[in-house]
């Protein structure tokens, strides 16, 4: 009777001992899972922030090529104006009107590259930053596995 006794007490220390490593185990792949979510959460941050500040850039260009687009509009005016003051050639006020207004058109098609690849990079990043956040709400530890130690 005593050895029976003796057996039951060593399955039932040996049954908790085998619950407190599942515990431990379950709390440490729970904390591995906890701080790899961490971390795609803080870089879908740093991606955000990224292309926040892109965005920031490309409204900053978009205003400089609507005032560029304006000053070419006002010289191309400009230009028709006198053109159709005189039928003579071009004068040289005429003839440096119209060098500057293809030096602003060739202005505005860099900045207008400029621009559209900052879009690009814009795109680009809210895709990844969308896959890390995607990736982030999926890898969310349940709160049942957790385990309680």
């Amino acid at each position: 009777a005593e050895n029976t006794r003796l057996t039951a007490t060593i399955a039932s220390l040996s049954s908790e001992a085998q619950t407190s490593k599942d515990q431990n185990n379950n709390k440490a792949a729970a904390e591995k899972q906890n701080a790899e979510l961490k971390k795609a959460k803080d870089e879908a941050k740093s991606k955000a922030a990224t292309v926040a500040t892109l965005e920031k850039q490309v409204k900053a260009k978009d205003k400089e090529v609507e005032k560029l687009s304006q000053e070419i509009q006002k010289l191309t005016q400009e230009a028709a104006t006198k053109g159709k003051k005189q039928k003579t050639p071009l004068s040289p006020e005429d003839a440096d009107l119209k060098k500057q207004l293809r030096n602003k058109q060739q202005e505005i098609d860099s900045r207008n590259s400029v621009v559209n690849d900052l879009k690009s990079q814009v795109r680009i990043l809210e895709q990844e930053r969308d896959r890390l956040t995607k990736t982030a709400n999926t890898e969310k530890p349940s709160k049942k596995n957790a385990g309680s130690g």
